[in-house]
C-alpha cells in the first residue's frame, strides 16, 4: 500500500485526484484560438483569416487552468476573435453544473473591446443567477 492509498484526505473522482470535499468543477478557464490551413477540395467551414493570411478553418479553445479542454469549436477562419470567443463560452455554459463555479475568464489582447467584455460580464451573472436558483 503507498502513502497515497492510505491517507483519507484524497479521494479519486470522475476528472482525477482531489481532495475530499471539494467541488470537481472550474473557476478559472482560458479562451484562445488558432488558425489552420484547410486540405484541398474542403468545402465546410472555410474561410480567410486577414490578420494572419490563412485560408481555412480558426479553432476556437476553452481550457481550465490545468489545461484540460472544457470545449472546441471549430468555424470559419474569417470569424472574428471576439464572435468566436462569445460562441465557445456559450457552449462552456451549456455544460451546465459543472460549469457553476466558474467566474473568471482569461483572454489575450484580440478579445479586447466593450461588445466582448459586456457579453462576458452578462453571461456570468447568468451563471451566478442559476447557481443561486
Amino acid at each position: 500500500m503507498t502513502a497515497y492509498e492510505s491517507s483519507p484526505a484524497w479521494s479519486r473522482s470522475v476528472l482525477g485526484v482531489q481532495p475530499c470535499g471539494k467541488q470537481a468543477a472550474a473557476t478559472d478557464a482560458s479562451i484562445d484560438s488558432q488558425s489552420v490551413k484547410s486540405a484541398a477540395m474542403v468545402h465546410e467551414a472555410v474561410g480567410y483569416d486577414a490578420g494572419k493570411h490563412i485560408k481555412g478553418c480558426k479553432r476556437f479553445m476553452s481550457v481550465n487552468t490545468l489545461g484540460l479542454v472544457l470545449r472546441v469549436l471549430v468555424i470559419a477562419a474569417s470569424v472574428g476573435e471576439r464572435e468566436g470567443g462569445k460562441q465557445v463560452l456559450q457552449r462552456t455554459q451549456q455544460m451546465g453544473q459543472a460549469m457553476t463555479r466558474l467566474h473568471t475568464i482569461w483572454v489575450d489582447g484580440g478579445f479586447d473591446g466593450n461588445p466582448f467584455i459586456t457579453f462576458i460580464y452578462l453571461a456570468m451573472i447568468r451563471i451566478m443567477v442559476r447557481r443561486l436558483a
